[in-house]
C-alpha cells in the first residue's frame, strides 16, 4: 500500500492540502477507533463510495454544504478511484496481497480487544 461529518471529513480534508499525505493525516488524529487504522486508510478499506455518499446525505439533511464531501474525495470518486476493491483510492492499493493486509489488520484489531479486555465471549 502506498499514499497516494460523520465520516472524518478533517483527515480526509487534510489530505487533500499538497503538503501532507495520507499517512500524515491520518497519523494525526487521536482516537481509539484509528488506532489499527488511520481514518484515511479506514475510508480505503470501507470504501471511498461509503464516505462520498454519506457526506452528501448529511450536507443535504443538515442543509449544511460544509458536511459535503471534500474536493479530493469528489476527484477520487470521479476517477472510479473508491479504495481498497478497486485497487486505488486515497492510497494505492495495486501490488497489495489484499487478503492478507485484511488477515493481519483483523487480527491486529482482535489484539487490541484482547488487551482492552473488550472481546467478546464466544457463543456456544
Amino acid at each position: 500500500m502506498h499514499s497516494q461529518s460523520p465520516i472524518p471529513r478533517a483527515p480526509a480534508e487534510r489530505a487533500s492540502y499538497a503538503e501532507t499525505t495520507p499517512h500524515r493525516a491520518s497519523a494525526t488524529t487521536a482516537d481509539l477507533r484509528y488506532t489499527v487504522m488511520g481514518p484515511i486508510e479506514f475510508i480505503d478499506y470501507g470504501g471511498l463510495d461509503i464516505a462520498y455518499y454519506g457526506c452528501h446525505y448529511m450536507a443535504k439533511a443538515l442543509d449544511s454544504p460544509r458536511h459535503g464531501p471534500p474536493p479530493e474525495l469528489d476527484a477520487l470518486m470521479r476517477a472510479g478511484k473508491r479504495g481498497l476493491r478497486e485497487g486505488e483510492g486515497y492510497y494505492d492499493w495495486r501490488g497489495t496481497d489484499t487478503d492478507a493486509y485484511r488477515r493481519e489488520r483483523f487480527a491486529q484489531f482482535v489484539k487490541l480487544f484482547g488487551q482492552l479486555g473488550e472481546m467478546p465471549k464466544p457463543v456456544v
